[in-house]
């Protein structure tokens, strides 16, 4: 499952459980409504951990594409800031 799918069951998740301890009926105990919480937290930290290293990998991607298009660039004779794919034979 990907890392927004992950989120949004989380997120719902929690509204649910929310709900329905609200609609229990009321008692002097918030514990139910603490773990809940604490839950939520714990598995918003998992999807956070799991974006970040989706950010890291995008960023780590977007990088070695430079490279090799600077590389590629330097090897077929292209000023670095042509883009390989708009320097058709003329």
């Amino acid at each position: 499952m990907d890392a927004s799918h992950t989120a949004e069951d989380v997120i719902e998740s929690y509204i649910i459980d929310t709900i329905q301890l609200s609609a229990a009926a009321p008692t002097d105990d918030d514990g139910d409504e603490q773990i809940s919480c604490i839950h939520f937290y714990q598995d918003m930290q998992n999807v956070i951990e799991e974006m970040d290293l989706i950010k890291k990998e995008v960023t780590e991607l977007t990088r070695e594409k430079g490279l090799m298009m600077c590389c590629l660039s330097s090897w077929i004779g292209l000023p670095e800031d042509v883009p390989a794919d708009k320097s058709s034979l003329s």
